[in-house]
């Protein structure tokens, strides 16, 4: 039997995202994470894949040519109206205020980007509204708009809330006329707060990679030798000496392995001694003096991939919009 939960979380709609949203807030449901692929204000014309309001499937009438004309007029408008409804920072409504009426008064290019810019704030309110406190967005767009974008998302989201902008080259290089070639597209993330899910990203090694890097072997398989310390000197215990070798000698400070080992002892000591104990720690020789090099951490390969495969189960079971554009044919 297929429970409740799981039918929220299996849907596939075809529509412009406004109003599935104002219906996901009506059903109270909530985002883990929302992927948000929109038009670009490129001068593209794209094909239409629903049938909403009167509009025929493929009908080439949704486009981001974001034309300004008598309709588009009344959509600022009211856009001033809605924004004095909304839950945001008077500064920030002050700031998009002057915005518009900045761009409304400029050229023909200006007022184009206005009506994107306003079509994008509109769905990315509603959005703000269905995400997790601990959830993430990450909106797709292109260069000529994502400095503009960055700025609405930092008042909607909270600066604070910014974590990447992620860059994806997605052509190869290419010659252009008078400047660079454009190559890449843009990706902003953002989280709905401080506390935010996190699940990291792998690839799996390649097999040259593994030879070169992991040539060491041990009683868990091939190993490779990585830092137990990092950069900077530490007043407290997590400078101070241990079994003859002291990093703040080197500038350095103990750095232990806790997302690897999340059970070892809080005592910077105490953990290092357990891990030794475990096998888990190399010793070399000091050249100069054949003493007590600097100790270095085993980091096995085979754990590297059980960190992976947690990191994928963790995605199951959460609750993540797409929301892409309409099937895109440049015209």
């Amino acid at each position: 039997m297929v429970q409740k939960d799981e039918v929220k979380r299996n849907r596939l709609y075809r529509a412009d995202y406004k109003v599935i949203i104002e219906e996901l807030k009506k059903e109270g449901i909530k985002a883990d994470l929302i992927y948000l692929d929109p038009p670009f204000n490129s001068n593209r014309t794209y094909s239409m894949i629903f049938n909403h309001g009167g509009f025929t499937a493929q009908q080439k009438a949704f486009h981001d040519m974001w034309d300004f004309t008598d309709s588009t007029r009344q959509l600022v408008l009211d856009f001033r109206d809605e924004l004095d409804k909304w839950d945001l920072p008077d500064s920030f409504k002050e700031f998009m205020r002057a915005w518009l009426k900045i761009l409304e008064g400029g050229n023909a290019d200006d007022r184009k980007l206005l009506n994107y810019l306003i079509y994008m704030t509109q769905r990315l309110v509603l959005l703000r509204d269905v995400l997790k406190p601990d959830g993430s967005i990450y909106f797709h767009c292109d260069p000529v708009a994502s400095h503009y974008i960055k700025v609405i998302m930092d008042g909607l989201m909270g600066r604070n809330n910014f974590q990447n902008e992620v860059i994806w080259k997605r052509t190869s290089a290419h010659s252009s006329e008078n400047k660079f070639g454009q190559i890449h597209d843009v990706i902003l993330f953002y989280s709905m707060g401080a506390k935010y899910t996190w699940n990291p990203v792998f690839q799996p090694y390649d097999e040259d990679y593994i030879k070169k890097n992991y040539r060491h072997r041990g009683p868990l398989g091939r190993y490779r030798p990585s830092d137990l310390t990092g950069a900077g000197t530490s007043s407290g215990e997590s400078g101070q000496p241990w079994r003859g070798y002291n990093p703040t000698v080197r500038g350095r400070h103990w750095a232990i392995p806790r997302k690897v080992f999340s059970n070892l002892p809080e005592s910077v000591i105490a953990a290092l001694e357990e891990l030794n104990n475990m096998g888990r720690i190399e010793w070399p020789k000091n050249p100069r003096d054949k003493g007590p090099g600097q100790p270095q951490f085993k980091r096995y390969l085979r754990m590297c991939c059980n960190f992976q495969k947690s990191a994928r189960e963790r995605l199951v079971g959460s609750t993540r919009l797409r929301l892409m554009q309409p099937l895109r044919t440049a015209c």
